[in-house]
């Protein structure tokens, strides 16, 4: 007999561990689907993961597009533009939105380039972020400006060997992961 949210047990076992009896239909699935409501559903929002992204975006000379944040996470950290994914939004139309709405920029999110889990145990409330970070292409001019300043201190394009610090995790994480492929596509 298993005893945890999937005991397959059809009768009533007893165990305090076990869930109500289910009619003999019922299966691992619909056990789990039970179990999440019980479980997830009343935790509270603020404990939830949360979705956000990241661009890449280098210049024509290679130079690499950052944004000093304003705000926490990672306040006064140097990081990639982006930022939270809204309901029923695609991660690469937030990419170009968040992008366009902090420095102006258009651009096209070419590729996946690393996903990035970020976690604030010590923030009240604890945060815990994933963000995949993609490589974007601009299109149109490269001029950009700082269009949030409530919510970002400054902008700059920076050489990958000559970046400012300090870096924000996905941004750390991100040049790692340009200068990997790099040194892989030189071998």
């Amino acid at each position: 007999m298993l005893h945890a949210w999937h005991c397959s047990n059809t009768q009533a076992c007893g165990d305090r561990r076990c869930p109500p009896a289910f009619p003999a239909a019922a299966t691992s699935r619909t056990l789990m689907r039970q179990r999440l409501r019980e479980v997830v559903m009343p935790m509270s929002s603020e404990l939830r993961p949360r979705v956000g992204c990241g661009a890449f975006i280098q210049r024509a000379d290679g130079h690499l597009l950052l944004v000093l944040r304003g705000r926490a996470p990672e306040q006064g950290h140097w990081g990639l533009p982006g930022g939270k994914v809204d309901w029923m939004e695609t991660v690469e139309a937030t990419v170009v939105r968040e992008v366009l709405e902090e420095t102006g920029l258009q651009v096209h999110p070419q590729r996946v380039l690393c996903v990035v889990s970020h976690f604030e145990p010590d923030m009240d409330p604890p945060q815990h972020w994933v963000a995949p970070v993609y490589l974007a292409s601009i299109q149109g001019p490269e001029h950009a400006v700082l269009c949030e300043p409530e919510v970002l201190l400054e902008l700059g394009w920076f050489a990958l060997d000559a970046l400012p610090t300090p870096l924000t995790r996905s941004a750390m994480q991100a040049v790692r992961h340009v200068q990997a492929e790099r040194a892989a596509t030189r071998e």
